[in-house]
C-alpha cells in the first residue's frame, strides 16, 4: 500500500481540487444552483465556517448560528448506482472513471464527516474539568486525543485569563 499523501504530494493536490457538491445553508438573493460543485478545499472551509444567520424571516433581529454550507458526499463515492456496483463486484467498477483519486477523496470526505459528528462531543468532554469518562476516551483515535488535549488546554487558559480580568 502506498504511503498516505502529504501536503505537497500531487495526489493530495489533485484530491483537494476534486469538485464536490456543496449546498449553501443561507438564503441568498441570487441563489446558485443547488448543489453547487466546488473544489474540496473550498467546500471544507465553507462547511466548517460558522456564521450568524437570521432565525426567521418574521423576526429579522433574532439570529442563530449555523454553518455557511454543507458538503454533500459526492455521487462518485456514495451514489446508489456506485454502491450497488461495488457491493455486486468491486473488481469490475471503474474507480478511475468515477474519480481519478477515488480512495483519497473517499478518505478525505469520510474523515471530514466523522470529524464533524464527533468534534462537538470531544469539545464538550474537554470543557469538563473532571475529564472524559474512560469509555469515551478509549473510542478516540490518536488525532482526536490530541484535539481533546488541545481543547482542554485552551479552555483552562481561557478561563484562567478571564478569571484575572
Amino acid at each position: 500500500m502506498a504511503p498516505p499523501p502529504t501536503y505537497y504530494s500531487p495526489s493530495a493536490i489533485l484530491t483537494d481540487a476534486e469538485k464536490v457538491p456543496t449546498t449553501f445553508s443561507l438564503e441568498l438573493p441570487d441563489p446558485p444552483p443547488h448543489p453547487l460543485p466546488l473544489p474540496l478545499w473550498l467546500s471544507t472551509l465553507l462547511a466548517v465556517q460558522r456564521v450568524n444567520a437570521p432565525a426567521s424571516s418574521t423576526n429579522p433581529t433574532a439570529t442563530t448560528t449555523t454553518t455557511l454550507a454543507t458538503l454533500d458526499i459526492p455521487p462518485a463515492i456514495a451514489g446508489a448506482k456506485q454502491l450497488n456496483a461495488l457491493r455486486a463486484d468491486a473488481r469490475v467498477v471503474d474507480l478511475r472513471g468515477l474519480c481519478a483519486n477515488w480512495f483519497d477523496l473517499a478518505g478525505r470526505v469520510l474523515e471530514l464527516w466523522a470529524f464533524k459528528l464527533r468534534a462537538a462531543e470531544i469539545a464538550d468532554h474537554a470543557h469538563n474539568p473532571r475529564g472524559a469518562p474512560p469509555e469515551f476516551t478509549q473510542r478516540l483515535d490518536e488525532r482526536e486525543m490530541a484535539r481533546k488535549c488541545i481543547f482542554h488546554i485552551l479552555v483552562v487558559l481561557f478561563f484562567g485569563l478571564v478569571g484575572r480580568l
